[in-house]
């Protein structure tokens, strides 16, 4: 048995993995290319569910103790960066994982070692949907990421409603994606309500990182004639806050959106 088999034995038949999770991490940031080799190894992928169910201990502790903390943070870091394989996120989808990350997202609490789990959840995500794969996407947005991922931009930290906002587009992106999310008037109104508060908490706070996904979210939708309709009868004032071009001014980009989209609300 060589060094890397070793490894994947010892995390599976092992009750305290969290060494050779550790190594399992430092082994795909030195060689990624073998992600499909830990995830194809033996009983791989329920393990690693294992120790992804048993992190949701951090949701009971008051004070979350720091050994557990790092072990949710670990497995979901090493998660993402198995996910970074195409064949493995297919198998991910195949085999329902991503509903095992949703918890993460839906806690209540907000303490950074919480907030630090809910981002390592959004990476693993993020990751899953950043080439736009039609049937990994469609898939999610028939599961509770869809109001998770609206929960977090409405109220997270600035970081997790970019990256939640991020995830967003990328579902909006997607032909069936902004058909299904766009499909009702209390859906779509929704959905117009967070970007609008998104919107709102970018210029308060002067965060172009929030801002961002935010604009190109609302520019998405308005190629829905009936979102179109309902955004023009009634143009949010803050939409035509100077501070929205101060903020995006070094980014011409992100301005030529800002700028379709008073046009469009306009005629």
């Amino acid at each position: 048995m060589n060094n890397f088999e070793q490894l994947c034995e010892n995390f599976i038949i092992n009750r305290e993995r969290f060494q050779y999770l550790e190594e399992i991490s430092k082994l795909l940031l030195t060689d990624p290319e073998r992600a499909q080799d830990i995830w194809c190894y033996g009983t791989m992928p329920l393990v690693l569910l294992d120790e992804v169910v048993k992190s949701y201990l951090v949701f009971d502790y008051k004070e979350i103790p720091e050994e557990e903390y790092n072990k949710a943070v670990m497995v979901l870091n090493v998660l993402q960066t198995l996910v970074e394989d195409r064949l493995v996120r297919r198998e991910f989808i195949f085999t329902d994982f991503p509903i095992f990350i949703l918890p993460f997202l839906n806690s209540r609490k907000f303490t950074r070692e919480l907030e630090s789990s809910r981002l390592a959840a959004l990476g693993v995500i993020g990751t899953l949907v950043k080439d736009g794969d039609v049937d990994i996407i469609n898939y999610l947005k028939d599961t509770d990421i869809v109001p998770l991922t609206l929960k977090t931009m409405d109220s997270g930290s600035e970081i997790s409603k970019a990256i939640s906002g991020y995830i967003f587009l990328k579902i909006l992106q997607t032909r069936d994606g902004l058909e299904s999310l766009t499909a009702r008037f209390e859906k779509f109104m929704l959905i117009c309500d967070v970007i609008n508060s998104m919107i709102t908490n970018a210029i308060k706070k002067s965060s172009k990182r929030i801002l961002t996904p935010a604009l190109q979210c609302l520019r998405k939708i308005l190629d829905i004639k009936q979102v179109k309709r309902a955004l023009k009868s009634e143009i949010p004032p803050f939409l035509k806050d100077l501070q929205i071009k101060e903020l995006l001014r070094n980014d011409a980009n992100m301005l030529s959106v800002y700028d379709e989209i008073i046009d469009i609300l306009n005629n």
